[in-house]
């Protein structure tokens, strides 16, 4: 709503709204980018201490907390897409997962 257009210390906001959780784990991950998306996950891996690997179900995400660190155990909020994130996976194959920056902690 008007309140979800001024979100975020990374601008843009949320003019077209937030999302579901459940319509950003149907979605393809090269489709997040621009869109604002509730997300509620577990932390799967920290990479830094502001960025970190989260999982919803099977699926996992790429969560850029800004300056604030990133929870150790879980996360619940809103979250922006910017695009995706590669990684190797131990099986040594490549996973494509969608990039957010947090905008909102709840």
């Amino acid at each position: 709503p008007e309140q979800a257009k001024n979100w975020g210390k990374y601008g843009g906001g949320c003019s077209k709204g937030v999302s579901t959780v459940v319509e950003l784990y149907e979605t393809n991950p090269y489709d997040v980018s621009g869109r604002c998306y509730d997300f509620m996950g577990v932390t799967l891996q920290l990479l830094t201490r502001t960025v970190a690997l989260f999982a919803i179900s099977d699926k996992v995400f790429y969560l850029d907390f800004g300056k604030d660190s990133a929870p150790p155990n879980s996360f619940t909020g809103v979250v922006k897409g910017v695009g995706v994130y590669q990684y190797q996976t131990a099986g040594r194959s490549m996973n494509t997962v969608p990039k957010m920056k947090v905008l909102k902690m709840e």
